[in-house]
């Protein structure tokens, strides 16, 4: 996945692979509505700056 928009003042992810944000949803195979701040910790995202992981 590429995160391709964001608000990094309110952190937040607007888009990812260019779609909207619900793509996040759609790689886990669920609903966009049910994404929550539980669903967020059980599958974290890496950021990757570089070489380094962030």
């Amino acid at each position: 996945m590429v995160v391709t928009g964001v608000d990094p003042a309110r952190r937040k992810v607007h888009e990812i692979n260019a779609a909207p944000a619900a793509e996040y949803a759609r790689l886990l195979g669920k609903p966009a509505g049910q994404l929550d701040p539980f669903t967020f910790a059980a599958h974290p995202l890496v950021v990757k700056v570089a070489n380094s992981s962030v």
